[in-house]
């Protein structure tokens, strides 16, 4: 069995925006929902599982109001909507993510106290699937284009998902998920709306079969584009692996 401790944590994102650095820490709660089933005549509770799930986060941490910190990210709430995603497996290509769909942001909390630095704490409820995937390039810089180290898994027939979060100062770039059948030849999977300055998440559906080896693949968008101030992170589910 694998153990993961809190400098694993590599990141936390909202809509592009990593704030992964400010926490002390958060909790994810799933749980589903159920009905009393139990009729006249039985001995013991019954409780079947009616079909729905739900989702919470809470995260707790430190205020910061530089650009695309806490304060940048919860200002925007509460009643916001946004792609989440987080790591707790170190910043290793493969490594299990978990993606929410949709994250509304519920509140925005700032305690100030004496003798105390001041915190900033926040809750989200899920809007959508809540799922597991494999990370195909975790948040950093990208640097260079191309097509980046391939992620060995199952074939899959079910389809899923891919995520994109990114944050960019400058240029733009054309963002796709590729498989393959060998680790040779490669076809797109998931092609991402256009990032460009700024910073959003994205989740895009693929139905059908994904080959057994999957990548992610930058390029510029025009012959003078940059993708040197961008930092990205994408995913992929298969939809056989969410939870």
């Amino acid at each position: 069995m694998t153990k993961y401790g809190s400098d694993q944590c590599s990141f936390f994102l909202v809509a592009g925006l990593d704030v992964v650095g400010t926490l002390t820490e958060f909790e994810d709660r799933r749980e589903a929902r159920t009905e009393e089933t139990h009729t006249l005549g039985d001995a013991w509770a019954e409780h079947s599982f009616v079909g729905v799930r739900e989702g919470e986060i809470t995260q707790s941490g430190f205020y910061d109001d530089d650009a695309g910190s806490v304060h940048d990210v919860l200002s925007s709430g509460p009643g916001a909507t946004n792609v989440l995603s987080y790591c707790l497996e170190g910043t290793a290509t493969g490594k299990n993510f978990v993606g929410w769909a949709g994250g509304v942001q519920v509140n925005y909390h700032r305690i100030a106290e004496r003798d105390a630095l001041t915190k900033a704490k926040a809750s989200y409820k899920g809007n959508g699937p809540i799922e597991q995937g494999k990370t195909l390039f975790p948040y950093k810089a990208v640097g260079s284009t191309g097509r980046k180290n391939t992620v060995d898994n199952l074939v899959s027939s079910t389809g899923g998902a891919g995520y994109l979060q990114y944050n960019a100062s400058a240029g733009e770039c054309n963002v796709r998920i590729l498989h393959s059948s060998n680790d040779v030849a490669f076809a797109d999977l998931i092609v991402f709306t256009k990032p460009a300055s700024g910073h959003a998440g994205e989740r895009i559906t693929t139905t059908g079969s994904i080959k057994r080896y999957t990548a992610v693949d930058f390029t510029t968008a025009s012959a003078t584009g940059t993708i040197a101030a961008l930092n990205a992170f994408v995913g992929l589910v298969r939809t056989s692996s969410a939870p």
